[in-house]
């Protein structure tokens, strides 16, 4: 009877965070008893990876198919049951780029699209279960750290009487077969289809027949399915610019142990995810704490966030053998203020391969650049005017964190500038940005600011001003802490001087800022841009009235049910903005989080609370991307549904259809690292855990949490600690 009471309370908690009682898989709620206690007060420590896999979605639901990850390259799949887009070594994946031939596949000469989707961070399965009386599941994963993958089919009968099925696989774009056989099935070659690559196909189950022609080569199966029963089939895809002889014996090495490299896939990821956690790990040069806690949502958007990190991990690039792309799609590429967002995370996590990073960071030209290759460590072209103050911050957070004194002396190459001084001297970048008679910074165009994003969002923004007195600040609290008090009062008294117009561009009773353009009228801007950075620079400033007004803002006119508008539709350059990412009709993931910090940092912990619960809808895909934006024909109403946006960019909203998209899949980003956001805004903000320069950990320590959780092994300057959070407060354990 105990057993029966426990099962009935764990389906009705996962019906109050949003899942159907009658939608709860059974091997969910028996994993959650046996795993742990579930009743009030208890805690639930970290999940598996199964548990953390997405829900089965139809694949008429999906805009940007799943995706996976293995430390070097990702694939993502199509709309069909077998084929990939798999590009390894490549630049950004324009739609129509595949990286090796697409094999089709077909049951008595039929093809039969994927009806559902699953991700789970080891393997993508896609299944349909009724191809003529035929169910058929797929399931791929990848070779960890090799440019490689496998794919295993499994056909169900699921009738009572015997079917025999002719099974054919396609490989085509000018394959040609090669006997390489061994005793086993000859192998495809492709030598053109991506110049430079050679990639090759090997079936793990000998084909019945084969054939060679223009189309490609075709292997064939007959099949004999009993009543309820099933069989599978396997193969193995490599690809590379190694020397033919040397790729096609990697291939059948992997054919020929095809059962325990699969598994080994599965293991592999297992490990890695123990690691996260485990100090003193033998892979990264630190660790995250241990989440525990009774709130199903917060326990899960905090596990999915770490593993959007994690999928975003390379281990093959040179500056660090261990760092983290911004997208896993743009191989080499790391952007300032996407990665900025996860700097906590980071810093506990991958201490060593993050000052590796902010070297390279520190050097670049911030009125010039975005980001770095962190294969050469060159600069990316292309100005985003946050790229000062992202870079400042996460170096802030990384010295904080780790206490890495010696790092503010060091000096770096090529600038031959110390990181204090390139510090003091980000801080006052913005003084190169002021008009003759002006007291506020310009800070340029959309290209510069949001993109195509927010077209209207421009010149002297709130946003960059009230960050510039934001850094002043941090610096003259720095310079005190080290004894230089003379400096410390030249940087309070710019941060004095610029703070009255920062403030003069609020808009009262709106809760929102305007920037001022070229020509110097002011332009309203509803964007969670201004909310989110200007509270985090300058809240002590704001006077209670204006807290209240920009809360209401969020709100009334960002705030949907399970995500954020990034503009107001209210806005006027909402009829503009073609973008999911900061446009009306979605927003980049890393605003969520942000926005939760900051709707607490201004006091309202309760509904920020209730919010950033509901968006754990969002992990029913997998991890976090670039952008979730509102789906379908209710898409501007506040119950809109949302999915991963397909990218780059949306029509405007009024010209928007449910039926866009390719069947390719988008490429607005799968995976982004600014999901780490997600971990940062628990750590950070729910527990507090914000370094000062002095040693104190923790900010609003006695404040009550609305909720009850504890961080076991929460590492702070080279010493773990265990620390809870609840009607109390936040205290070390």
């Amino acid at each position: 009877m105990p057993l029966v009471c426990e099962i009935v309370r764990v389906l009705r908690r996962g019906a109050k965070i949003g899942y159907p009682q009658s939608k709860i898989p059974i091997v969910t709620v028996l994993s959650l008893f046996i795993g742990a206690p579930v009743c009030a007060g208890t805690t639930v420590s970290v999940p598996t990876l199964d548990q953390m896999a997405g829900d089965w979605i139809k694949a008429a639901h999906v805009l940007n198919p799943p995706a996976i990850d293995n430390g070097r390259d990702m694939i993502q799949v199509r709309y069909d049951l077998i084929s990939t887009r798999f590009n390894p070594g490549s630049t950004m994946m324009p739609q129509t780029a595949t990286g090796v031939p697409l094999p089709l596949l077909r049951l008595d000469g039929q093809e039969y699209p994927a009806q559902e989707m699953r991700w789970a961070v080891y393997e993508v399965r896609r299944r349909n279960l009724n191809c003529n009386g035929i169910q058929v599941e797929t399931a791929v994963r990848m070779i960890q750290e090799e440019q490689g993958f496998l794919t295993r089919i499994t056909l169900r009968n699921s009738s009572n009487k015997a079917r025999h099925v002719l099974v054919e696989l396609l490989i085509p774009e000018n394959t040609v077969e090669k006997d390489e056989s061994g005793g086993r099935a000859s192998i495809a070659i492709n030598r053109t289809f991506r110049p430079g690559w050679i990639s090759i196909f090997d079936p793990v189950q000998k084909p019945d027949w084969s054939s060679q022609s223009t189309n490609g080569v075709t292997w064939g199966w007959h099949v004999s399915l009993p009543s309820r029963g099933s069989y599978t089939l396997e193969y193995v895809v490599g690809s590379d610019r190694v020397g033919e002889a040397k790729l096609v014996t990697r291939v059948r090495q992997w054919a020929g142990t095809f059962s325990k490299l699969f598994d080994d896939c599965k293991h592999h990821w297992e490990q890695r995810w123990t690691e996260t956690f485990t100090p003193s790990n033998g892979h990264f040069s630190g660790s995250l704490p241990v989440f525990e806690t009774s709130d199903n949502a917060l326990r899960r958007i905090y596990y999915m966030s770490v593993l959007t990190v994690l999928s975003c991990e390379r281990l093959q690039f040179r500056i660090s053998p261990r760092d983290f792309l911004t997208e896993t799609d743009r191989p080499g590429k790391q952007y300032f203020w996407d990665a900025s967002m996860m700097s906590t995370v980071w810093a506990l996590l991958e201490p060593q391969g993050m000052k590796a990073s902010l070297r390279k960071w520190l050097a670049t030209d911030l009125l010039h650049s975005h980001g770095i290759n962190i294969d050469n460590g060159k600069d990316l072209s292309g100005w985003y005017a946050f790229s000062g103050a992202n870079v400042f911050y996460t170096t802030v957070t990384y010295i904080k964190i780790t206490g890495d004194w010696d790092f503010l002396d060091e000096v770096l190459k090529p600038c031959q500038e110390t990181v204090l001084s390139r510090l003091d001297e980000i801080a006052m970048l913005w003084k190169q940005r002021v008009k003759r008679g002006w007291t506020l910074a310009n800070w340029g165009s959309p290209n510069n600011l949001l993109e195509s994003g927010d077209p209207s969002y421009v010149g002297a923004v709130a946003s960059l001003n009230a960050l510039s007195v934001g850094m002043m600040r941090q610096m003259a609290s720095l310079y005190v802490f080290k004894g230089n008090v003379k400096r410390a009062k030249q940087l309070r008294d710019e941060a004095d001087k610029l703070l009255p117009a920062v403030l003069g561009l609020y808009k009262p009773r709106e809760g929102v800022w305007d920037s001022v353009l070229e020509d110097g009228t002011r332009a309203e801007q509803r964007h969670v841009v201004d909310f989110i950075y200007v509270s985090q620079a300058i809240s002590p400033d704001l006077t209670s009235a204006m807290r209240r007004e920009m809360l209401g803002f969020v709100k009334h006119e960002l705030i949907m049910e399970n995500w954020l508008r990034a503009m107001s539709l209210k806005d006027p350059g909402a009829r503009k903005s073609t973008r999911p990412d900061h446009g009306p009709m979605g927003s980049y993931d890393g605003w969520i989080p942000l926005t939760v910090a900051e709707m607490c940092r201004l006091g309202d912990w309760r509904d920020a609370l209730a919010f950033l619960r509901r968006t754990h809808v969002a992990t029913r895909e997998g991890p976090y991307a670039q952008a979730h934006e509102f789906c379908g024909p209710t898409r501007t109403t506040y119950a809109a549904p949302i999915c991963i946006a397909t990218g780059p960019t949306i029509p405007p909203f009024e010209q928007w259809t449910p039926s866009r998209g390719d069947s390719s899949g988008g490429y607005s980003s799968k995976e982004c690292i600014a999901g780490g956001a997600f971990a940062d805004v628990i750590i950070g903000t729910l527990f507090g855990f914000q370094p000062d320069w002095q040693g104190n950990m923790f900010i609003n320590s006695r404040s009550p949490r609305p909720f009850v959780g504890k961080l076991r092994n929460l590492r702070f300057r080279n010493k773990l600690y265990n620390v809870s959070a609840g009607s109390r407060g936040v205290a070390i354990q």
